[in-house]
């Protein structure tokens, strides 16, 4: 780690100069593959389950909807590789200046929400596995971990890009390792997977819920995320094929997305619950509780992270 990966982020929102442009499409990868890497996407995963889908068709509609809904995504990346200006920017050339205000206050009470649901379930997660461990589950604990996360968040998101690109470089790789771990736990334990659950709805309840979730789960995670999408693309040199831009940034938001997504769903099909503390405390457990921990803290750094980038709004 050298000091240029973590100096402070000094530009506002014109375009990037082209002596700053110095990110690759595997950095990009990483940035949108930590940002994902939550788990929020495990109760997402679940969420078809709970609404009374088979498994298969839960999966299916996983990775369906996902691979709609990144490439839209990854889509509007390839507009800050070309513009070099973030996605509330290139607001204006749509709404105009002023016609940009409704947007920016939408994206902005958006963040918060996004702050919010990625606090509450690692937050949850966290203090199922402590109390695995004998630490109870009291609101001073649970504001001890609250606010050691967002102390991280918030270091991270005043240094912006450089040290997002810094902190995903070095945590994600091992993070993957962990879910490499958790997915050959929860897939090869017998009883832990209902791999014949079937859906009891009618046909036409049936194709309802399909269609929600696909929209709502499948396409729109992709969706959710375009009004950032263009915040880190902007730092990849011209000289870097948008081709490239697009692919990176899709496989990073794509495989951590469905792969949580499915574990989600597979563990939701015995545990028939959304709760990612239940679902870790059926299946998790010793000393691999810890390493998930580790995962399910990185989540919401990341996260709140990429989604709180400093930005200078000038009228």
């Amino acid at each position: 780690m050298t000091d240029s990966e973590l100096r402070a982020d000094i530009h506002s929102i014109e375009p990037i100069p082209d002596a700053d442009r110095d990110s690759s499409g595997p950095q990009q990868m990483w940035i949108w593959a930590g940002a994902n890497v939550a788990p929020v996407n495990w109760a997402l995963g679940a969420l078809g389950i709970i609404l009374k889908l088979g498994l298969m068709e839960t999966i299916a509609v996983i990775v369906l909807g996902n691979i709609v809904g990144c490439a839209i995504f990854a889509t509007f990346t390839v507009m800050g590789h070309k513009t070099g200006v973030n996605q509330m920017v290139l607001s204006r050339s749509a709404f105009g200046v002023r016609g940009a205000y409704l947007p920016s206050i939408l994206m902005f009470l958006m963040t918060l929400g996004w702050i919010g649901v990625n606090t509450y379930f690692p937050v949850k997660v966290s203090m199922g596995i402590l109390g695995q461990f004998g630490v109870p589950d009291t609101w001073l604990v649970e504001m001890i971990v609250i606010t050691l996360v967002m102390a991280v968040q918030v270091m991270i998101g005043v240094y912006g890009f450089y040290a997002i690109r810094t902190f995903e470089k070095y945590t994600v790789p091992p993070t993957i390792a962990i879910m490499v771990l958790m997915s050959v736990l929860a897939w090869t334990r017998p009883g832990v997977v209902n791999w014949n659950l079937t859906t009891s709805l009618p046909p036409g309840a049936h194709l309802a819920m399909l269609t929600m979730l696909m929209t709502a789960i499948g396409v729109g995670w992709g969706i959710s995320w375009v009004t950032w999408a263009s915040d880190y693309s902007r730092f990849v040199p011209r000289s870097t094929p948008s081709k490239a831009v697009f692919w990176y940034s899709y496989v990073g938001m794509f495989v951590p997305t469905v792969w949580l997504g499915i574990l989600g769903a597979t563990i939701a099909s015995t545990t028939l619950d959304t709760d990612p503390a239940k679902m870790v405390s059926a299946v998790f457990g010793g000393p691999v509780s810890i390493l998930v921990l580790l995962m399910v803290l990185h989540g919401p750094i990341a996260t709140t992270s990429s989604t709180s980038i400093r930005r200078r709004w000038r009228p």
